[in-house]
């Protein structure tokens, strides 16, 4: 067998996930598209704004909490299966999970506190009951981006786009939709995104199952080298995914929250072309991973 046909599979295997990303990512696109343009339509421009502020605050701050260990979590898990250490992978992945998990708590408790004079800082009162509600997701979207890293750390894509990409989209869009149907308003498209948050980590620990380890397994993980890789790679995740959504927060500090209204329909709508872009990257991961550990094997 020549190099070329030894090839011929892994490259349609990362054509075959690169595409499957495809599928997500503009599944994902859609669905955000179809929240922002409900939320234009149902609430009014104000009470829009407040809820995109929030939104970017979570997500802001889960690129903070995150600490670098849902990209960790696809290598180590990719790294240790293709040496044959699955005990080590599920290791890794407890021990991500639990030091993203009790960065969350803490930074959401911390938010949480400072709730009143963050929307005094914003100038909208009501920013602070959905600031509050919001921050309650923070622990759950931080533990379902390490734990989706797991599973992409094997390779396979499906978990990553069923639970990441579709069924986050599609729980958003569904209960945001059910509490402005009902008149609750924007206190209630609120309560409706923690909720989502909460089922779609049920989800994402659901198809992790296999490669999650214990607490006392978490506990003998030799962590230096993965807290020096999540290091490394939090800083890279702050200059770029943390500065996606720094920008609606630093126009809510000058700007009313009716114009962070129409910046946030009008950017996440030219951020659809990303979904062009990340699903190579995606695929690519967990392939740079294995291969890497692959060629750090004795021969």
């Amino acid at each position: 067998m020549t190099a070329d046909d030894a090839a011929k599979p892994e490259t349609t295997a990362l054509v075959e996930r690169s595409a499957f990303n495809f599928v997500g990512l503009a599944a994902a696109n859609a669905l955000q598209f179809a929240l922002v343009l409900m939320l234009g339509r149902w609430l009014d421009q104000r009470a829009a704004g407040v809820f995109f502020e929030g939104f970017a605050a979570v997500r802001l701050l889960s690129v903070l909490a995150v600490l670098g260990l849902d990209v960790t979590a696809v290598r180590y898990v990719a790294v240790h299966r293709a040496r044959g250490e699955d005990d080590h992978a599920r290791a890794a992945v407890a021990l991500s999970a639990l030091l993203a998990g009790a960065a969350a708590a803490i930074i959401a408790a911390v938010v949480f506190g400072l709730a009143p004079q963050l929307s005094g800082l914003f100038g909208a009162h009501d920013l602070r009951f959905v600031l509050r509600v919001m921050v309650l997701s923070l622990p759950a979207v931080v533990l379902q981006m390490v734990l989706i890293g797991a599973t992409r750390g094997t390779g396979r894509m499906k978990a990553y786009v069923v639970v990441d990409q579709v069924t986050d989209g599609v729980l958003r869009v569904t209960l945001v939709a059910g509490a402005l149907a009902l008149g609750y308003g924007l206190d209630g498209t609120a309560v409706a995104f923690t909720i989502a948050s909460y089922l779609t980590l049920a989800a994402a620990a659901l198809a992790a199952r296999g490669i999650t380890g214990t607490v006392r397994q978490a506990l003998g993980v030799h962590s230096a080298d993965l807290i020096r890789f999540s290091t490394n790679q939090w800083g890279a995740s702050l200059a770029g995914v943390g500065l996606l959504w720094a920008d609606t927060l630093l126009l809510g500090l000058w700007r009313p929250p009716a114009d962070v209204a129409v910046y946030s329909i009008a950017t996440r709508t030219v951020l659809f072309g990303m979904m062009f872009i990340l699903p190579i990257g995606i695929a690519f991961q967990p392939q740079i991973g294995r291969l890497y550990a692959l060629s750090t094997v004795p021969a």
